[in-house]
């Protein structure tokens, strides 16, 4: 089984306010100042500076706890942590005030697979296709909360339908493919396999991944072909 990284495909969506750190100048002079915090947590958070980010955000819904959006950054703030299950309360919050918002189920989804709770996460990832069928990278990662949960066929299915959209998705051919040789359809897999190396140039760990994936598929092949013949 491969072991992709968790990161893999995830939508790093900042919303509702400026990424550009005025809100700092402003809180020196008036440190209630809601979107003064909500605006420095976005330009934290696009720096990586997620703890500094998650003090502003939550400054944010103390004095506006029915922030849609603060709530959602805060959510991608203890995400970017590392911080899955802290993450889970303001997804859901976020969700509660914009149920419409995708970002919003997806990331929910996405945290709730990083902490082994595929089935909860196949739930999320299926609410966002519902409000938006055309992204590749929710087909892609329910996918990999189906195939998490041993729901290989759909697993395929879903990943047949990233591809669709994004033909150069890598890591979903290289799933596809693990997925088809799990299901004994070795012909299909290496092909799948093939070009998800094509894809991957540079990339050595994941490379290597599906490299040996693509030695199981010829190590059968091979044996197939082998016990074929006549004695």
């Amino acid at each position: 089984m491969i072991d992709l990284p968790l990161a893999a495909g995830k939508r790093w969506n900042w919303s509702g306010g400026r990424a550009d750190g005025t809100g700092a100048s402003v809180i020196v002079a008036q440190p209630n100042h809601a979107d003064a915090h909500f605006n420095l947590g976005l330009a934290l958070n696009s720096k990586g500076q997620f703890a500094e980010a998650v003090e502003h955000f939550r400054a944010k819904i103390d004095i506006d706890p029915n922030s849609a959006p603060a709530q959602y950054n805060l959510g991608l703030a203890l995400k970017g942590r590392r911080d899955f299950v802290g993450s889970l309360t303001p997804f859901r919050k976020s969700i509660e005030l914009n149920p419409d918002d995708v970002n919003a189920h997806y990331n929910l989804a996405w945290a709730l697979r990083a902490i082994n709770k595929s089935d909860d996460a196949i739930v999320e990832f299926n609410r966002s296709l519902r409000i938006d069928p055309k992204q590749s990278d929710i087909h892609y990662n329910l996918a990999l909360a189906l195939k998490d949960s041993a729901q290989i066929d759909q697993a395929i299915s879903h990943l047949r339908q990233a591809i669709a959209l994004d033909p150069r998705h890598a890591n979903a051919h290289g799933v596809l493919g693990e997925c088809l040789l799990t299901n004994g359809m070795t012909s299909e897999a290496q092909a799948e396999l093939r070009r998800s190396l094509d894809l991957l140039p540079h990339n050595v760990v994941q490379r290597s991944q599906y490299e040996e994936l693509l030695r199981r598929c010829d190590n059968q092949s091979t044996t197939r072909t082998a016990s074929s013949k006549p004695g």
